[in-house]
């Protein structure tokens, strides 16, 4: 399997990947130096700041340490995506009447390529977050799972990695609850009501979550507009106008254009409802990346969001859409996943432009 491949791949190169070179490489090892506990945001991720005293106390030096940390957070993430992939295989050896479109070759290449990108993104450099992730997507794959069998484990499970991983990073768990796991609870909203009412009042509760999504988008980039305030001088930097268009006017594009011309997709899972499920978390999950875009174009140009300032922030909680469009390309071809085709090889090529600038001229 391609996937496999690309994890075994990235684990060779992350143990002789340069990190030297690497952003953050000097702010880890002081926070490493401090035992974590003294460091500025030890009081929201307590549970980091005990596991760099933990691996510390241990006698590993900053190096060893990142390793730990890159294994660690690599084999989280290896386990989500083989328990998704099981319960794709397990889904269509039940229900083979799916036959679900594969994906251009050439395409999956561009697609595996910047998938070990973002990982070397996030696990290299970003390595709070890291962690964070890798459990926020074992805890996906849990919760998109689950059946009647299993419905409790994996749902108390499922919550505790998630209190886990706010304790790692609070603010990269908060950005992934809403794209991963809002579409779940839009998705179980939209269906009872499609279910237990009539057209009109069905057609009311998609606007209505679809509301809700906005509204949530609005507030989110609001909060981060005015926190960066809170990440010291040093770390402001203004929007770029050209990164502004990558991740908010383009994708909006995409999206407008991919409903209208596609829609071969819809009756593919029309008959499964495991599928069917599959399907509604991807939707409600590029609805939701589309209302944070839809907010960012909006309160960039009114001027409510502080553009010369929070350009750093805003971008950070977008790569974190990397995440999300991993699992939608994994869970099969659909209507949206030139959306997150783009989104995720847009994200890699930012980070690719962003390590050139920190590795050392020849």
């Amino acid at each position: 399997m391609p996937l496999q491949l690309s994890i075994c791949f990235l684990t060779i190169a992350g143990l002789i990947f340069s990190a030297e070179n690497l952003p953050d490489y000097d702010a880890y090892g002081l926070i490493y130096q401090i035992d974590g506990a003294n460091y500025i945001q030890a009081d929201k991720d307590i549970y980091f700041a005990v596991f760099v005293g933990l691996i510390k106390s241990f006698g590993f030096n900053y190096v060893q340490f990142r390793y730990i940390t890159f294994l660690i957070s690599l084999g989280m993430f290896s386990y989500s995506l083989s328990n998704i992939h099981n319960w794709l295989k397990r889904d269509n050896f039940n229900n083979d009447q799916a036959k679900l479109s594969k994906i251009n070759p050439l395409l999956m290449i561009v697609i595996m390529s910047a998938f070990l990108v973002f990982l070397l993104e996030i696990f290299l450099v970003r390595i709070r977050a890291g962690i964070a992730i890798s459990l926020m997507s074992l805890a996906f794959s849990l919760c998109i799972s689950i059946n009647r069998k299993n419905r409790l484990i994996n749902l108390s499970l499922t919550l505790i990695l998630m209190f886990i991983s706010y304790g790692f990073h609070s603010n990269t768990t908060i950005m992934l609850g809403y794209l991963l796991f809002m579409p779940f609870l839009l998705s179980s909203y939209t269906s009872s009501a499609s279910e237990n009412s009539k057209l009109s009042l069905s057609f009311i509760s998609r606007c209505l979550s679809y509301s809700i999504s906005i509204l949530v988008s609005f507030l989110l980039i609001l909060v981060v507009s005015n926190m960066s305030e809170d990440r010291g001088e040093e770390m402001f930097s203004p929007l770029n106008e050209f990164r502004f268009l990558c991740i908010s006017i383009i994708p909006l594009l995409l999206a407008v254009y991919t409903n209208i011309t596609n829609k071969k997709f819809k009756d593919i899972y029309s008959s499964l409802r495991t599928s069917q499920r599959r399907l509604s978390w991807i939707k409600n999950a590029t609805i939701n990346y589309i209302s944070i875009a839809l907010a960012l174009f909006v309160m960039y140009f009114s001027g409510l969001v502080n553009a010369s300032g929070s350009g750093e922030a805003i971008v950070r909680i977008f790569t974190l859409s990397s995440a999300p469009a991993i699992f939608v390309i994994l869970l099969g071809s659909n209507r949206y996943s030139i959306v997150w085709c783009y989104i995720l090889c847009s994200n890699s090529l930012f980070f690719m432009n962003t390590l050139g600038i920190f590795l050392p001229e020849r």
